[in-house]
């Protein structure tokens, strides 16, 4: 059982990162981290249920410098969620030094044949306390190596709470920081930085009883099986970002820039055919009155001026191609800003803001079209939309007819 979620935890990291990395750069490290912790979560597990060594010999030594960025993994990510930036500078190589000394000190033993290693998984296997006296690595010894590295990942966990505690020290509210996100994401960060500091707390507790009474062999391992709650925990964390995908929007930090376009709020016209009652008008006042409110509160709430400033002044959305990539670009912003105000300022996606437009657009040419010089295919094609049966259907879907209906209901009498 332990196995199996183990195993799953390594494709919910790889899932994440395929489908978020463009939104924010910082999942990298993120997918990175939990994909490491998945692994040695499996080589745990093999030790303790595998009877099978093929699997242990491929896994067990192998990867083991890999192992070391766990802890840089998690700085690199806090860090980069509450600066809101994506950073690898040159000094950051430091950080791999750890890696780069247990990759030296098992090459010996990576070149050697899958015989050998078959060999050394079977004395994991059947004999756990003799496991202690093959030397893997040439430049640290097993005891060094394996408490080393449960050390180093704490000491990143104990920084990356200093980071921590330090951001929540103002006592001034962040005014270019959204403090619902920020109060979504922090909790996130404390969460996954616990888990690890855990994670490498019991695996340095397990080294140091070992290597105390290796006799114990894997009763010891038996009788200390946080290992089921570690598989569990990881398992929730990227099903917590799957459910809540705003997670890795992180805090965004909104940096005003002039705009090259200018700055107003006027939205697209979405009430040209169904006209709403006086009851529907009130509560869409209150409705807005909050959501106003709401606004005010968020700093991105010009960013979300800006987006409508651009889609009306330069109109993109009549490209066909028109993408979010596309509107970050023009803004100068990053991608997760953009997400992050479309949902929660805007409160709309990227496709149903462009359909928006490209259907108020298609409106005032089906007002004012000469169907003499032109068809409605054509003006659905000027709109934006890519195939005439594609602007059919959005349209009815929007306005609730289709174009030819609309133009007879909406045009002016001739």
């Amino acid at each position: 059982m332990t196995l199996n979620i183990s195993v799953l935890n390594i494709f919910l990291p790889v899932v994440i990162l395929l489908y978020n990395w463009k939104v924010n750069r910082n999942a990298i490290f993120l997918s990175l981290l939990l994909f490491l912790i998945a692994t040695s979560n499996i080589r745990h597990a093999l030790v303790m249920h595998a009877k099978d060594p093929f699997w242990l010999a491929i896994i067990s030594n192998n990867l083991t410098p890999l192992w070391t960025l766990i802890g840089p993994c998690l700085y690199f990510y806090v860090r980069g969620v509450l600066t809101d930036r994506f950073e690898w500078k040159r000094k950051d190589l430091l950080h791999t030094i750890p890696f780069w000394i247990n990759l030296i000190g098992i090459i010996p033993y990576l070149f050697t044949s899958f015989d050998y290693k078959l060999q050394v998984a079977e004395l994991m296997i059947s004999k756990l306390e003799d496991y202690k006296d093959i030397r893997v690595n040439w430049l640290l010894p097993q005891p060094v190596n394996l408490t080393f590295r449960a050390i180093l990942q704490i000491a990143y966990a104990v920084v990356c709470m200093i980071m921590l505690v330090k951001y929540s020290r103002p006592l001034k509210p962040r005014k270019n920081r959204p403090s619902q996100q920020s109060n979504f994401v922090y909790p996130f960060l404390w969460m996954i930085t616990l888990f690890v500091f855990l994670i490498a707390a019991y695996y340095l507790l397990i080294v140091g009883l070992y290597y105390q009474n290796p006799n114990m062999g894997r009763r010891m391992i038996f009788e200390f099986q946080m290992v089921y709650v570690m598989g569990g925990g990881l398992t929730f964390l990227p099903f917590l970002i799957l459910l809540w995908p705003e997670i890795l929007y992180g805090i965004p930090k909104y940096r005003p820039i002039a705009s090259r376009t200018e700055k107003h709020e006027v939205l697209p016209d979405r009430e040209a055919v169904k006209k709403p009652t006086s009851s529907d008008n009130t509560a869409s006042s209150t409705e807005q009155d909050t959501d106003d409110n709401d606004a005010q509160a968020d700093p991105f709430v010009e960013l979300g001026a800006r987006i409508h400033a651009l889609m009306e002044k330069e109109q993109p959305y009549l490209l066909e191609e028109f993408s979010l990539e596309d509107l970050a670009r023009a803004l100068d912003v990053p991608k997760h800003h953009i997400h992050y105000c479309l949902k929660n300022v805007l409160q709309t996606r990227f496709v149903a803001l462009r359909i928006d437009y490209r259907i108020a657009h298609a409106k005032k040419l089906l007002v004012a079209a000469d169907l003499n010089n032109t068809t409605l295919e054509q003006i659905g094609l000027a709109s934006g939309f890519s195939t005439r049966s594609g602007f059919y259907k959005m349209f009815k879907a929007e306005v609730g007819c289709s174009p030819g209906e609309f133009m007879e209901k909406y045009r002016p009498d001739e």
